[in-house]
């Protein structure tokens, strides 16, 4: 009986170690990537969601923002559907206050961010997306405000040409192609798509272009990165900006970016360096039937420059970098304006306790040649209690300068504010994780308290929108996230829930257009099935509740039958055919349904 006790004992105890072990992998496998090298899930501070290929593919989606938008503290306010026009913010912030980058190169249109995801290419370009909600102010510093998303493109392995079709409702199609050819030392990636739709309402016909090249080339001293990419859009904007009673409102824009960098490794040292162009062009007409009314143009060039060195010594992990940026906009409505900008940061990871516990303090520091100096202190903390638990807590303060549409436009519905200062906040959290390999669970608090927030507002209907300064906005929040994987007819299941308590000083406008209009309450429930071998399932379920609208719930589903080459899918969007509205009181459509299907040539070498 004893010798059978000790042998349960054993295999108890080695079954144990298989799992952390497990999830010791599990863990290394999810990194985040930003300027320095990359961090594995366990080591990072911050809370950190990591979007892979898989649930890319499976999300019943019609843009790449609505793939982010089915993570909850994540806010989706879009004008139109096909990714036309999308606002997204996290944690109660605005489109302003979010960093976008590709590939780690840095996307901001200093015009406004109401472009800022026209990204040139579509979903099936993408590898990763990872998203920090909080500020990470030591690495990026300014418009890293609320939170950093990294969209990161899939140069993969082989030879491989995927061309793909799919339309849906109200006359709406794209078709595309992904090519993909791979040696052991360089990788290319070039992706190209088509969509266009007649509008699920008068005016919101539509159509968009993208054309995207990746290329990671090995050599004796490291990796060369190359990208570059263009992407146009033509559509109806009808009621998207100056009013709901401007039907016959027209945008088109133009984004493109192209960067070089170099990522190498040697010993203990690593250096990333980027050079990046980018350019966003905004044409607007309040009426195409008389474009002569009122006509905007803006035209926007971003150069740059960066570079960081990580090394790793007694101490830990060091990374220190500095990066050089010129912006130029030319507008007949804002004017011409151009400025430099130059930032340096620091950041050192201490591991002590056999790396059971990380501290990360980190500075960055930015001069604005318009505005003056900026520093952006931060510190992380990460306690790895085993393989499983962790705990983590940040604290940071940032700031964020006005657009240039907020300091200078001028029209009847909407007046700039060329006395604006940039808006700060001060930032805390701190969180619990557990992570196995089938189940994970995630529950923080935390708060941001702004000062000199930026927000347009009016006393009444009949003037113009005008941005203000206000005293304080102080957002508190709370986040739990669940998700457990089967293996069966279930495949997962998972359960996140956000909530925001907002509260503002000194706010004597009555109407306010983005600080009183964020979400309460968001859940969002995601279910996963396998039907038979070769067709899958996914339910995504979401409730909103957003302070200024009323409460509405949407359903959206996708049926994926994969089977060697082959994809067939069919998607339903707001099943249940929800009347609601994201942004400016645009109604957004009811019940949609789409279908595609998607074939890989693969070729040997």
């Amino acid at each position: 009986m004893r010798m059978k006790k000790k042998l349960i004992l054993l295999t108890v105890f080695f079954n144990f170690l298989s799992l952390e072990a497990q999830v010791e992998n599990y863990l290394d496998s999810l990194i985040a990537t930003g300027r320095t090298l990359p961090l594995t899930t366990k080591k990072h501070n911050q809370n950190v969601v990591i979007i892979d290929r898989e649930t890319i593919q499976n999300t019943p989606s019609q843009s790449v923002e609505e793939i982010i938008s089915y993570f909850s503290g994540i806010d989706l306010r879009r004008r139109g559907v096909g990714g036309m026009q999308s606002d997204i913010s996290i944690r109660g912030g605005n489109s302003e206050q979010v960093l976008l980058l590709i590939n780690g190169v840095r996307v901001t249109n200093p015009q406004t961010a109401h472009n800022l995801w026209n990204i040139p290419f579509d979903a099936d370009a993408i590898e990763r997306i990872e998203i920090i909600k909080g500020p990470e102010a030591a690495q990026y510093g300014a418009n890293a405000f609320a939170g950093v998303i990294n969209v990161i493109t899939r140069a993969r392995e082989g030879k491989k040409v995927q061309l793909s079709a799919e339309a849906g409702s109200y006359g709406t199609y794209k078709v595309g192609t992904n090519i993909s050819i791979a040696s052991p030392k360089v990788k290319h990636l070039w992706n190209a798509n088509y969509g266009a739709s007649d509008g699920y309402r008068h005016n919101t016909d539509y159509t968009n272009k993208n054309m995207f090249y990746q290329g990671k080339f090995q050599s004796g001293i490291g990796e060369f990165n190359l990208q570059a990419g263009f992407g146009e859009k033509k559509f109806g904007a009808n009621g998207f900006y100056a009013s709901p009673t401007y039907t016959e409102q027209y945008e088109e824009t133009q984004n493109s970016i192209v960067s070089l960098g170099l990522d190498t490794k040697k010993d203990n040292w690593g250096i990333r360096a980027r050079t990046y162009w980018t350019r966003a062009q905004d044409m607007y007409l309040l009426d195409k039937k008389n474009p002569q009314i009122y006509r905007n143009m803006h035209i926007g060039n971003n150069l740059g420059a960066e570079v960081s060195v990580s090394f790793m010594n007694d101490l830990g992990l060091t990374s220190i970098g500095s990066e050089y940026k010129k912006e130029y906009l030319n507008s007949n409505n804002l004017g011409s304006h151009e400025r430099d900008i130059i930032s340096v940061f620091f950041e050192h990871q201490f591991s002590f306790f056999n790396e059971k516990l990380n501290i990360i303090p980190g500075a960055s520091w930015f001069h604005f040649s318009n505005v003056g100096d900026f520093f952006y202190p931060q510190l992380g903390a990460a306690y790895k209690i085993n393989a499983e638990n962790k705990l983590f807590a940040n604290a940071a303060r940032v700031h964020r300068l006005p657009s240039y549409t907020e300091w200078y436009y001028q029209s009847k519905t909407e007046v700039g504010n060329p006395d604006l200062k940039p808006e700060s906040a001060n930032s805390f959290e701190v969180g619990y994780h557990f992570l196995q390999p089938t189940f994970s669970a995630k529950v923080s608090a935390f708060r941001r308290h702004a000062k000199n927030a930026i927000d347009w507002v009016k006393k009444d209907k009949n003037q113009p929108w005008k941005p203000i300064n206000s005293t304080s906005v102080t957002v508190d929040g709370v986040e739990v996230n669940l998700k457990k994987n089967f293996n069966g007819f279930v495949r997962s299941f998972a359960v996140d829930y956000t909530y925001l308590d907002k509260s503002i000083v000194n706010s004597e406008f009555a109407l306010s257009r983005y600080l009183l209009d964020n979400l309460r309450h968001q859940v969002v429930v995601k279910l996963e099935n396998q039907w038979f071998n070769h067709l899958y399932s996914h339910l995504v379920y979401r409730y909103l509740d957003r302070v200024t609208m009323e409460n509405y719930h949407l359903l959206d589903a996708k049926l994926n039958y994969k089977h060697k080459n082959w994809q067939i899918f069919t998607s339903f969007n707001n099943l249940t055919g929800t009347k609601y509205t994201e942004t400016s009181l645009v109604q957004m459509p009811g019940f949609w349904v789409s279908g595609g299907v998607t074939y890989q040539f693969n070729f040997s070498n």
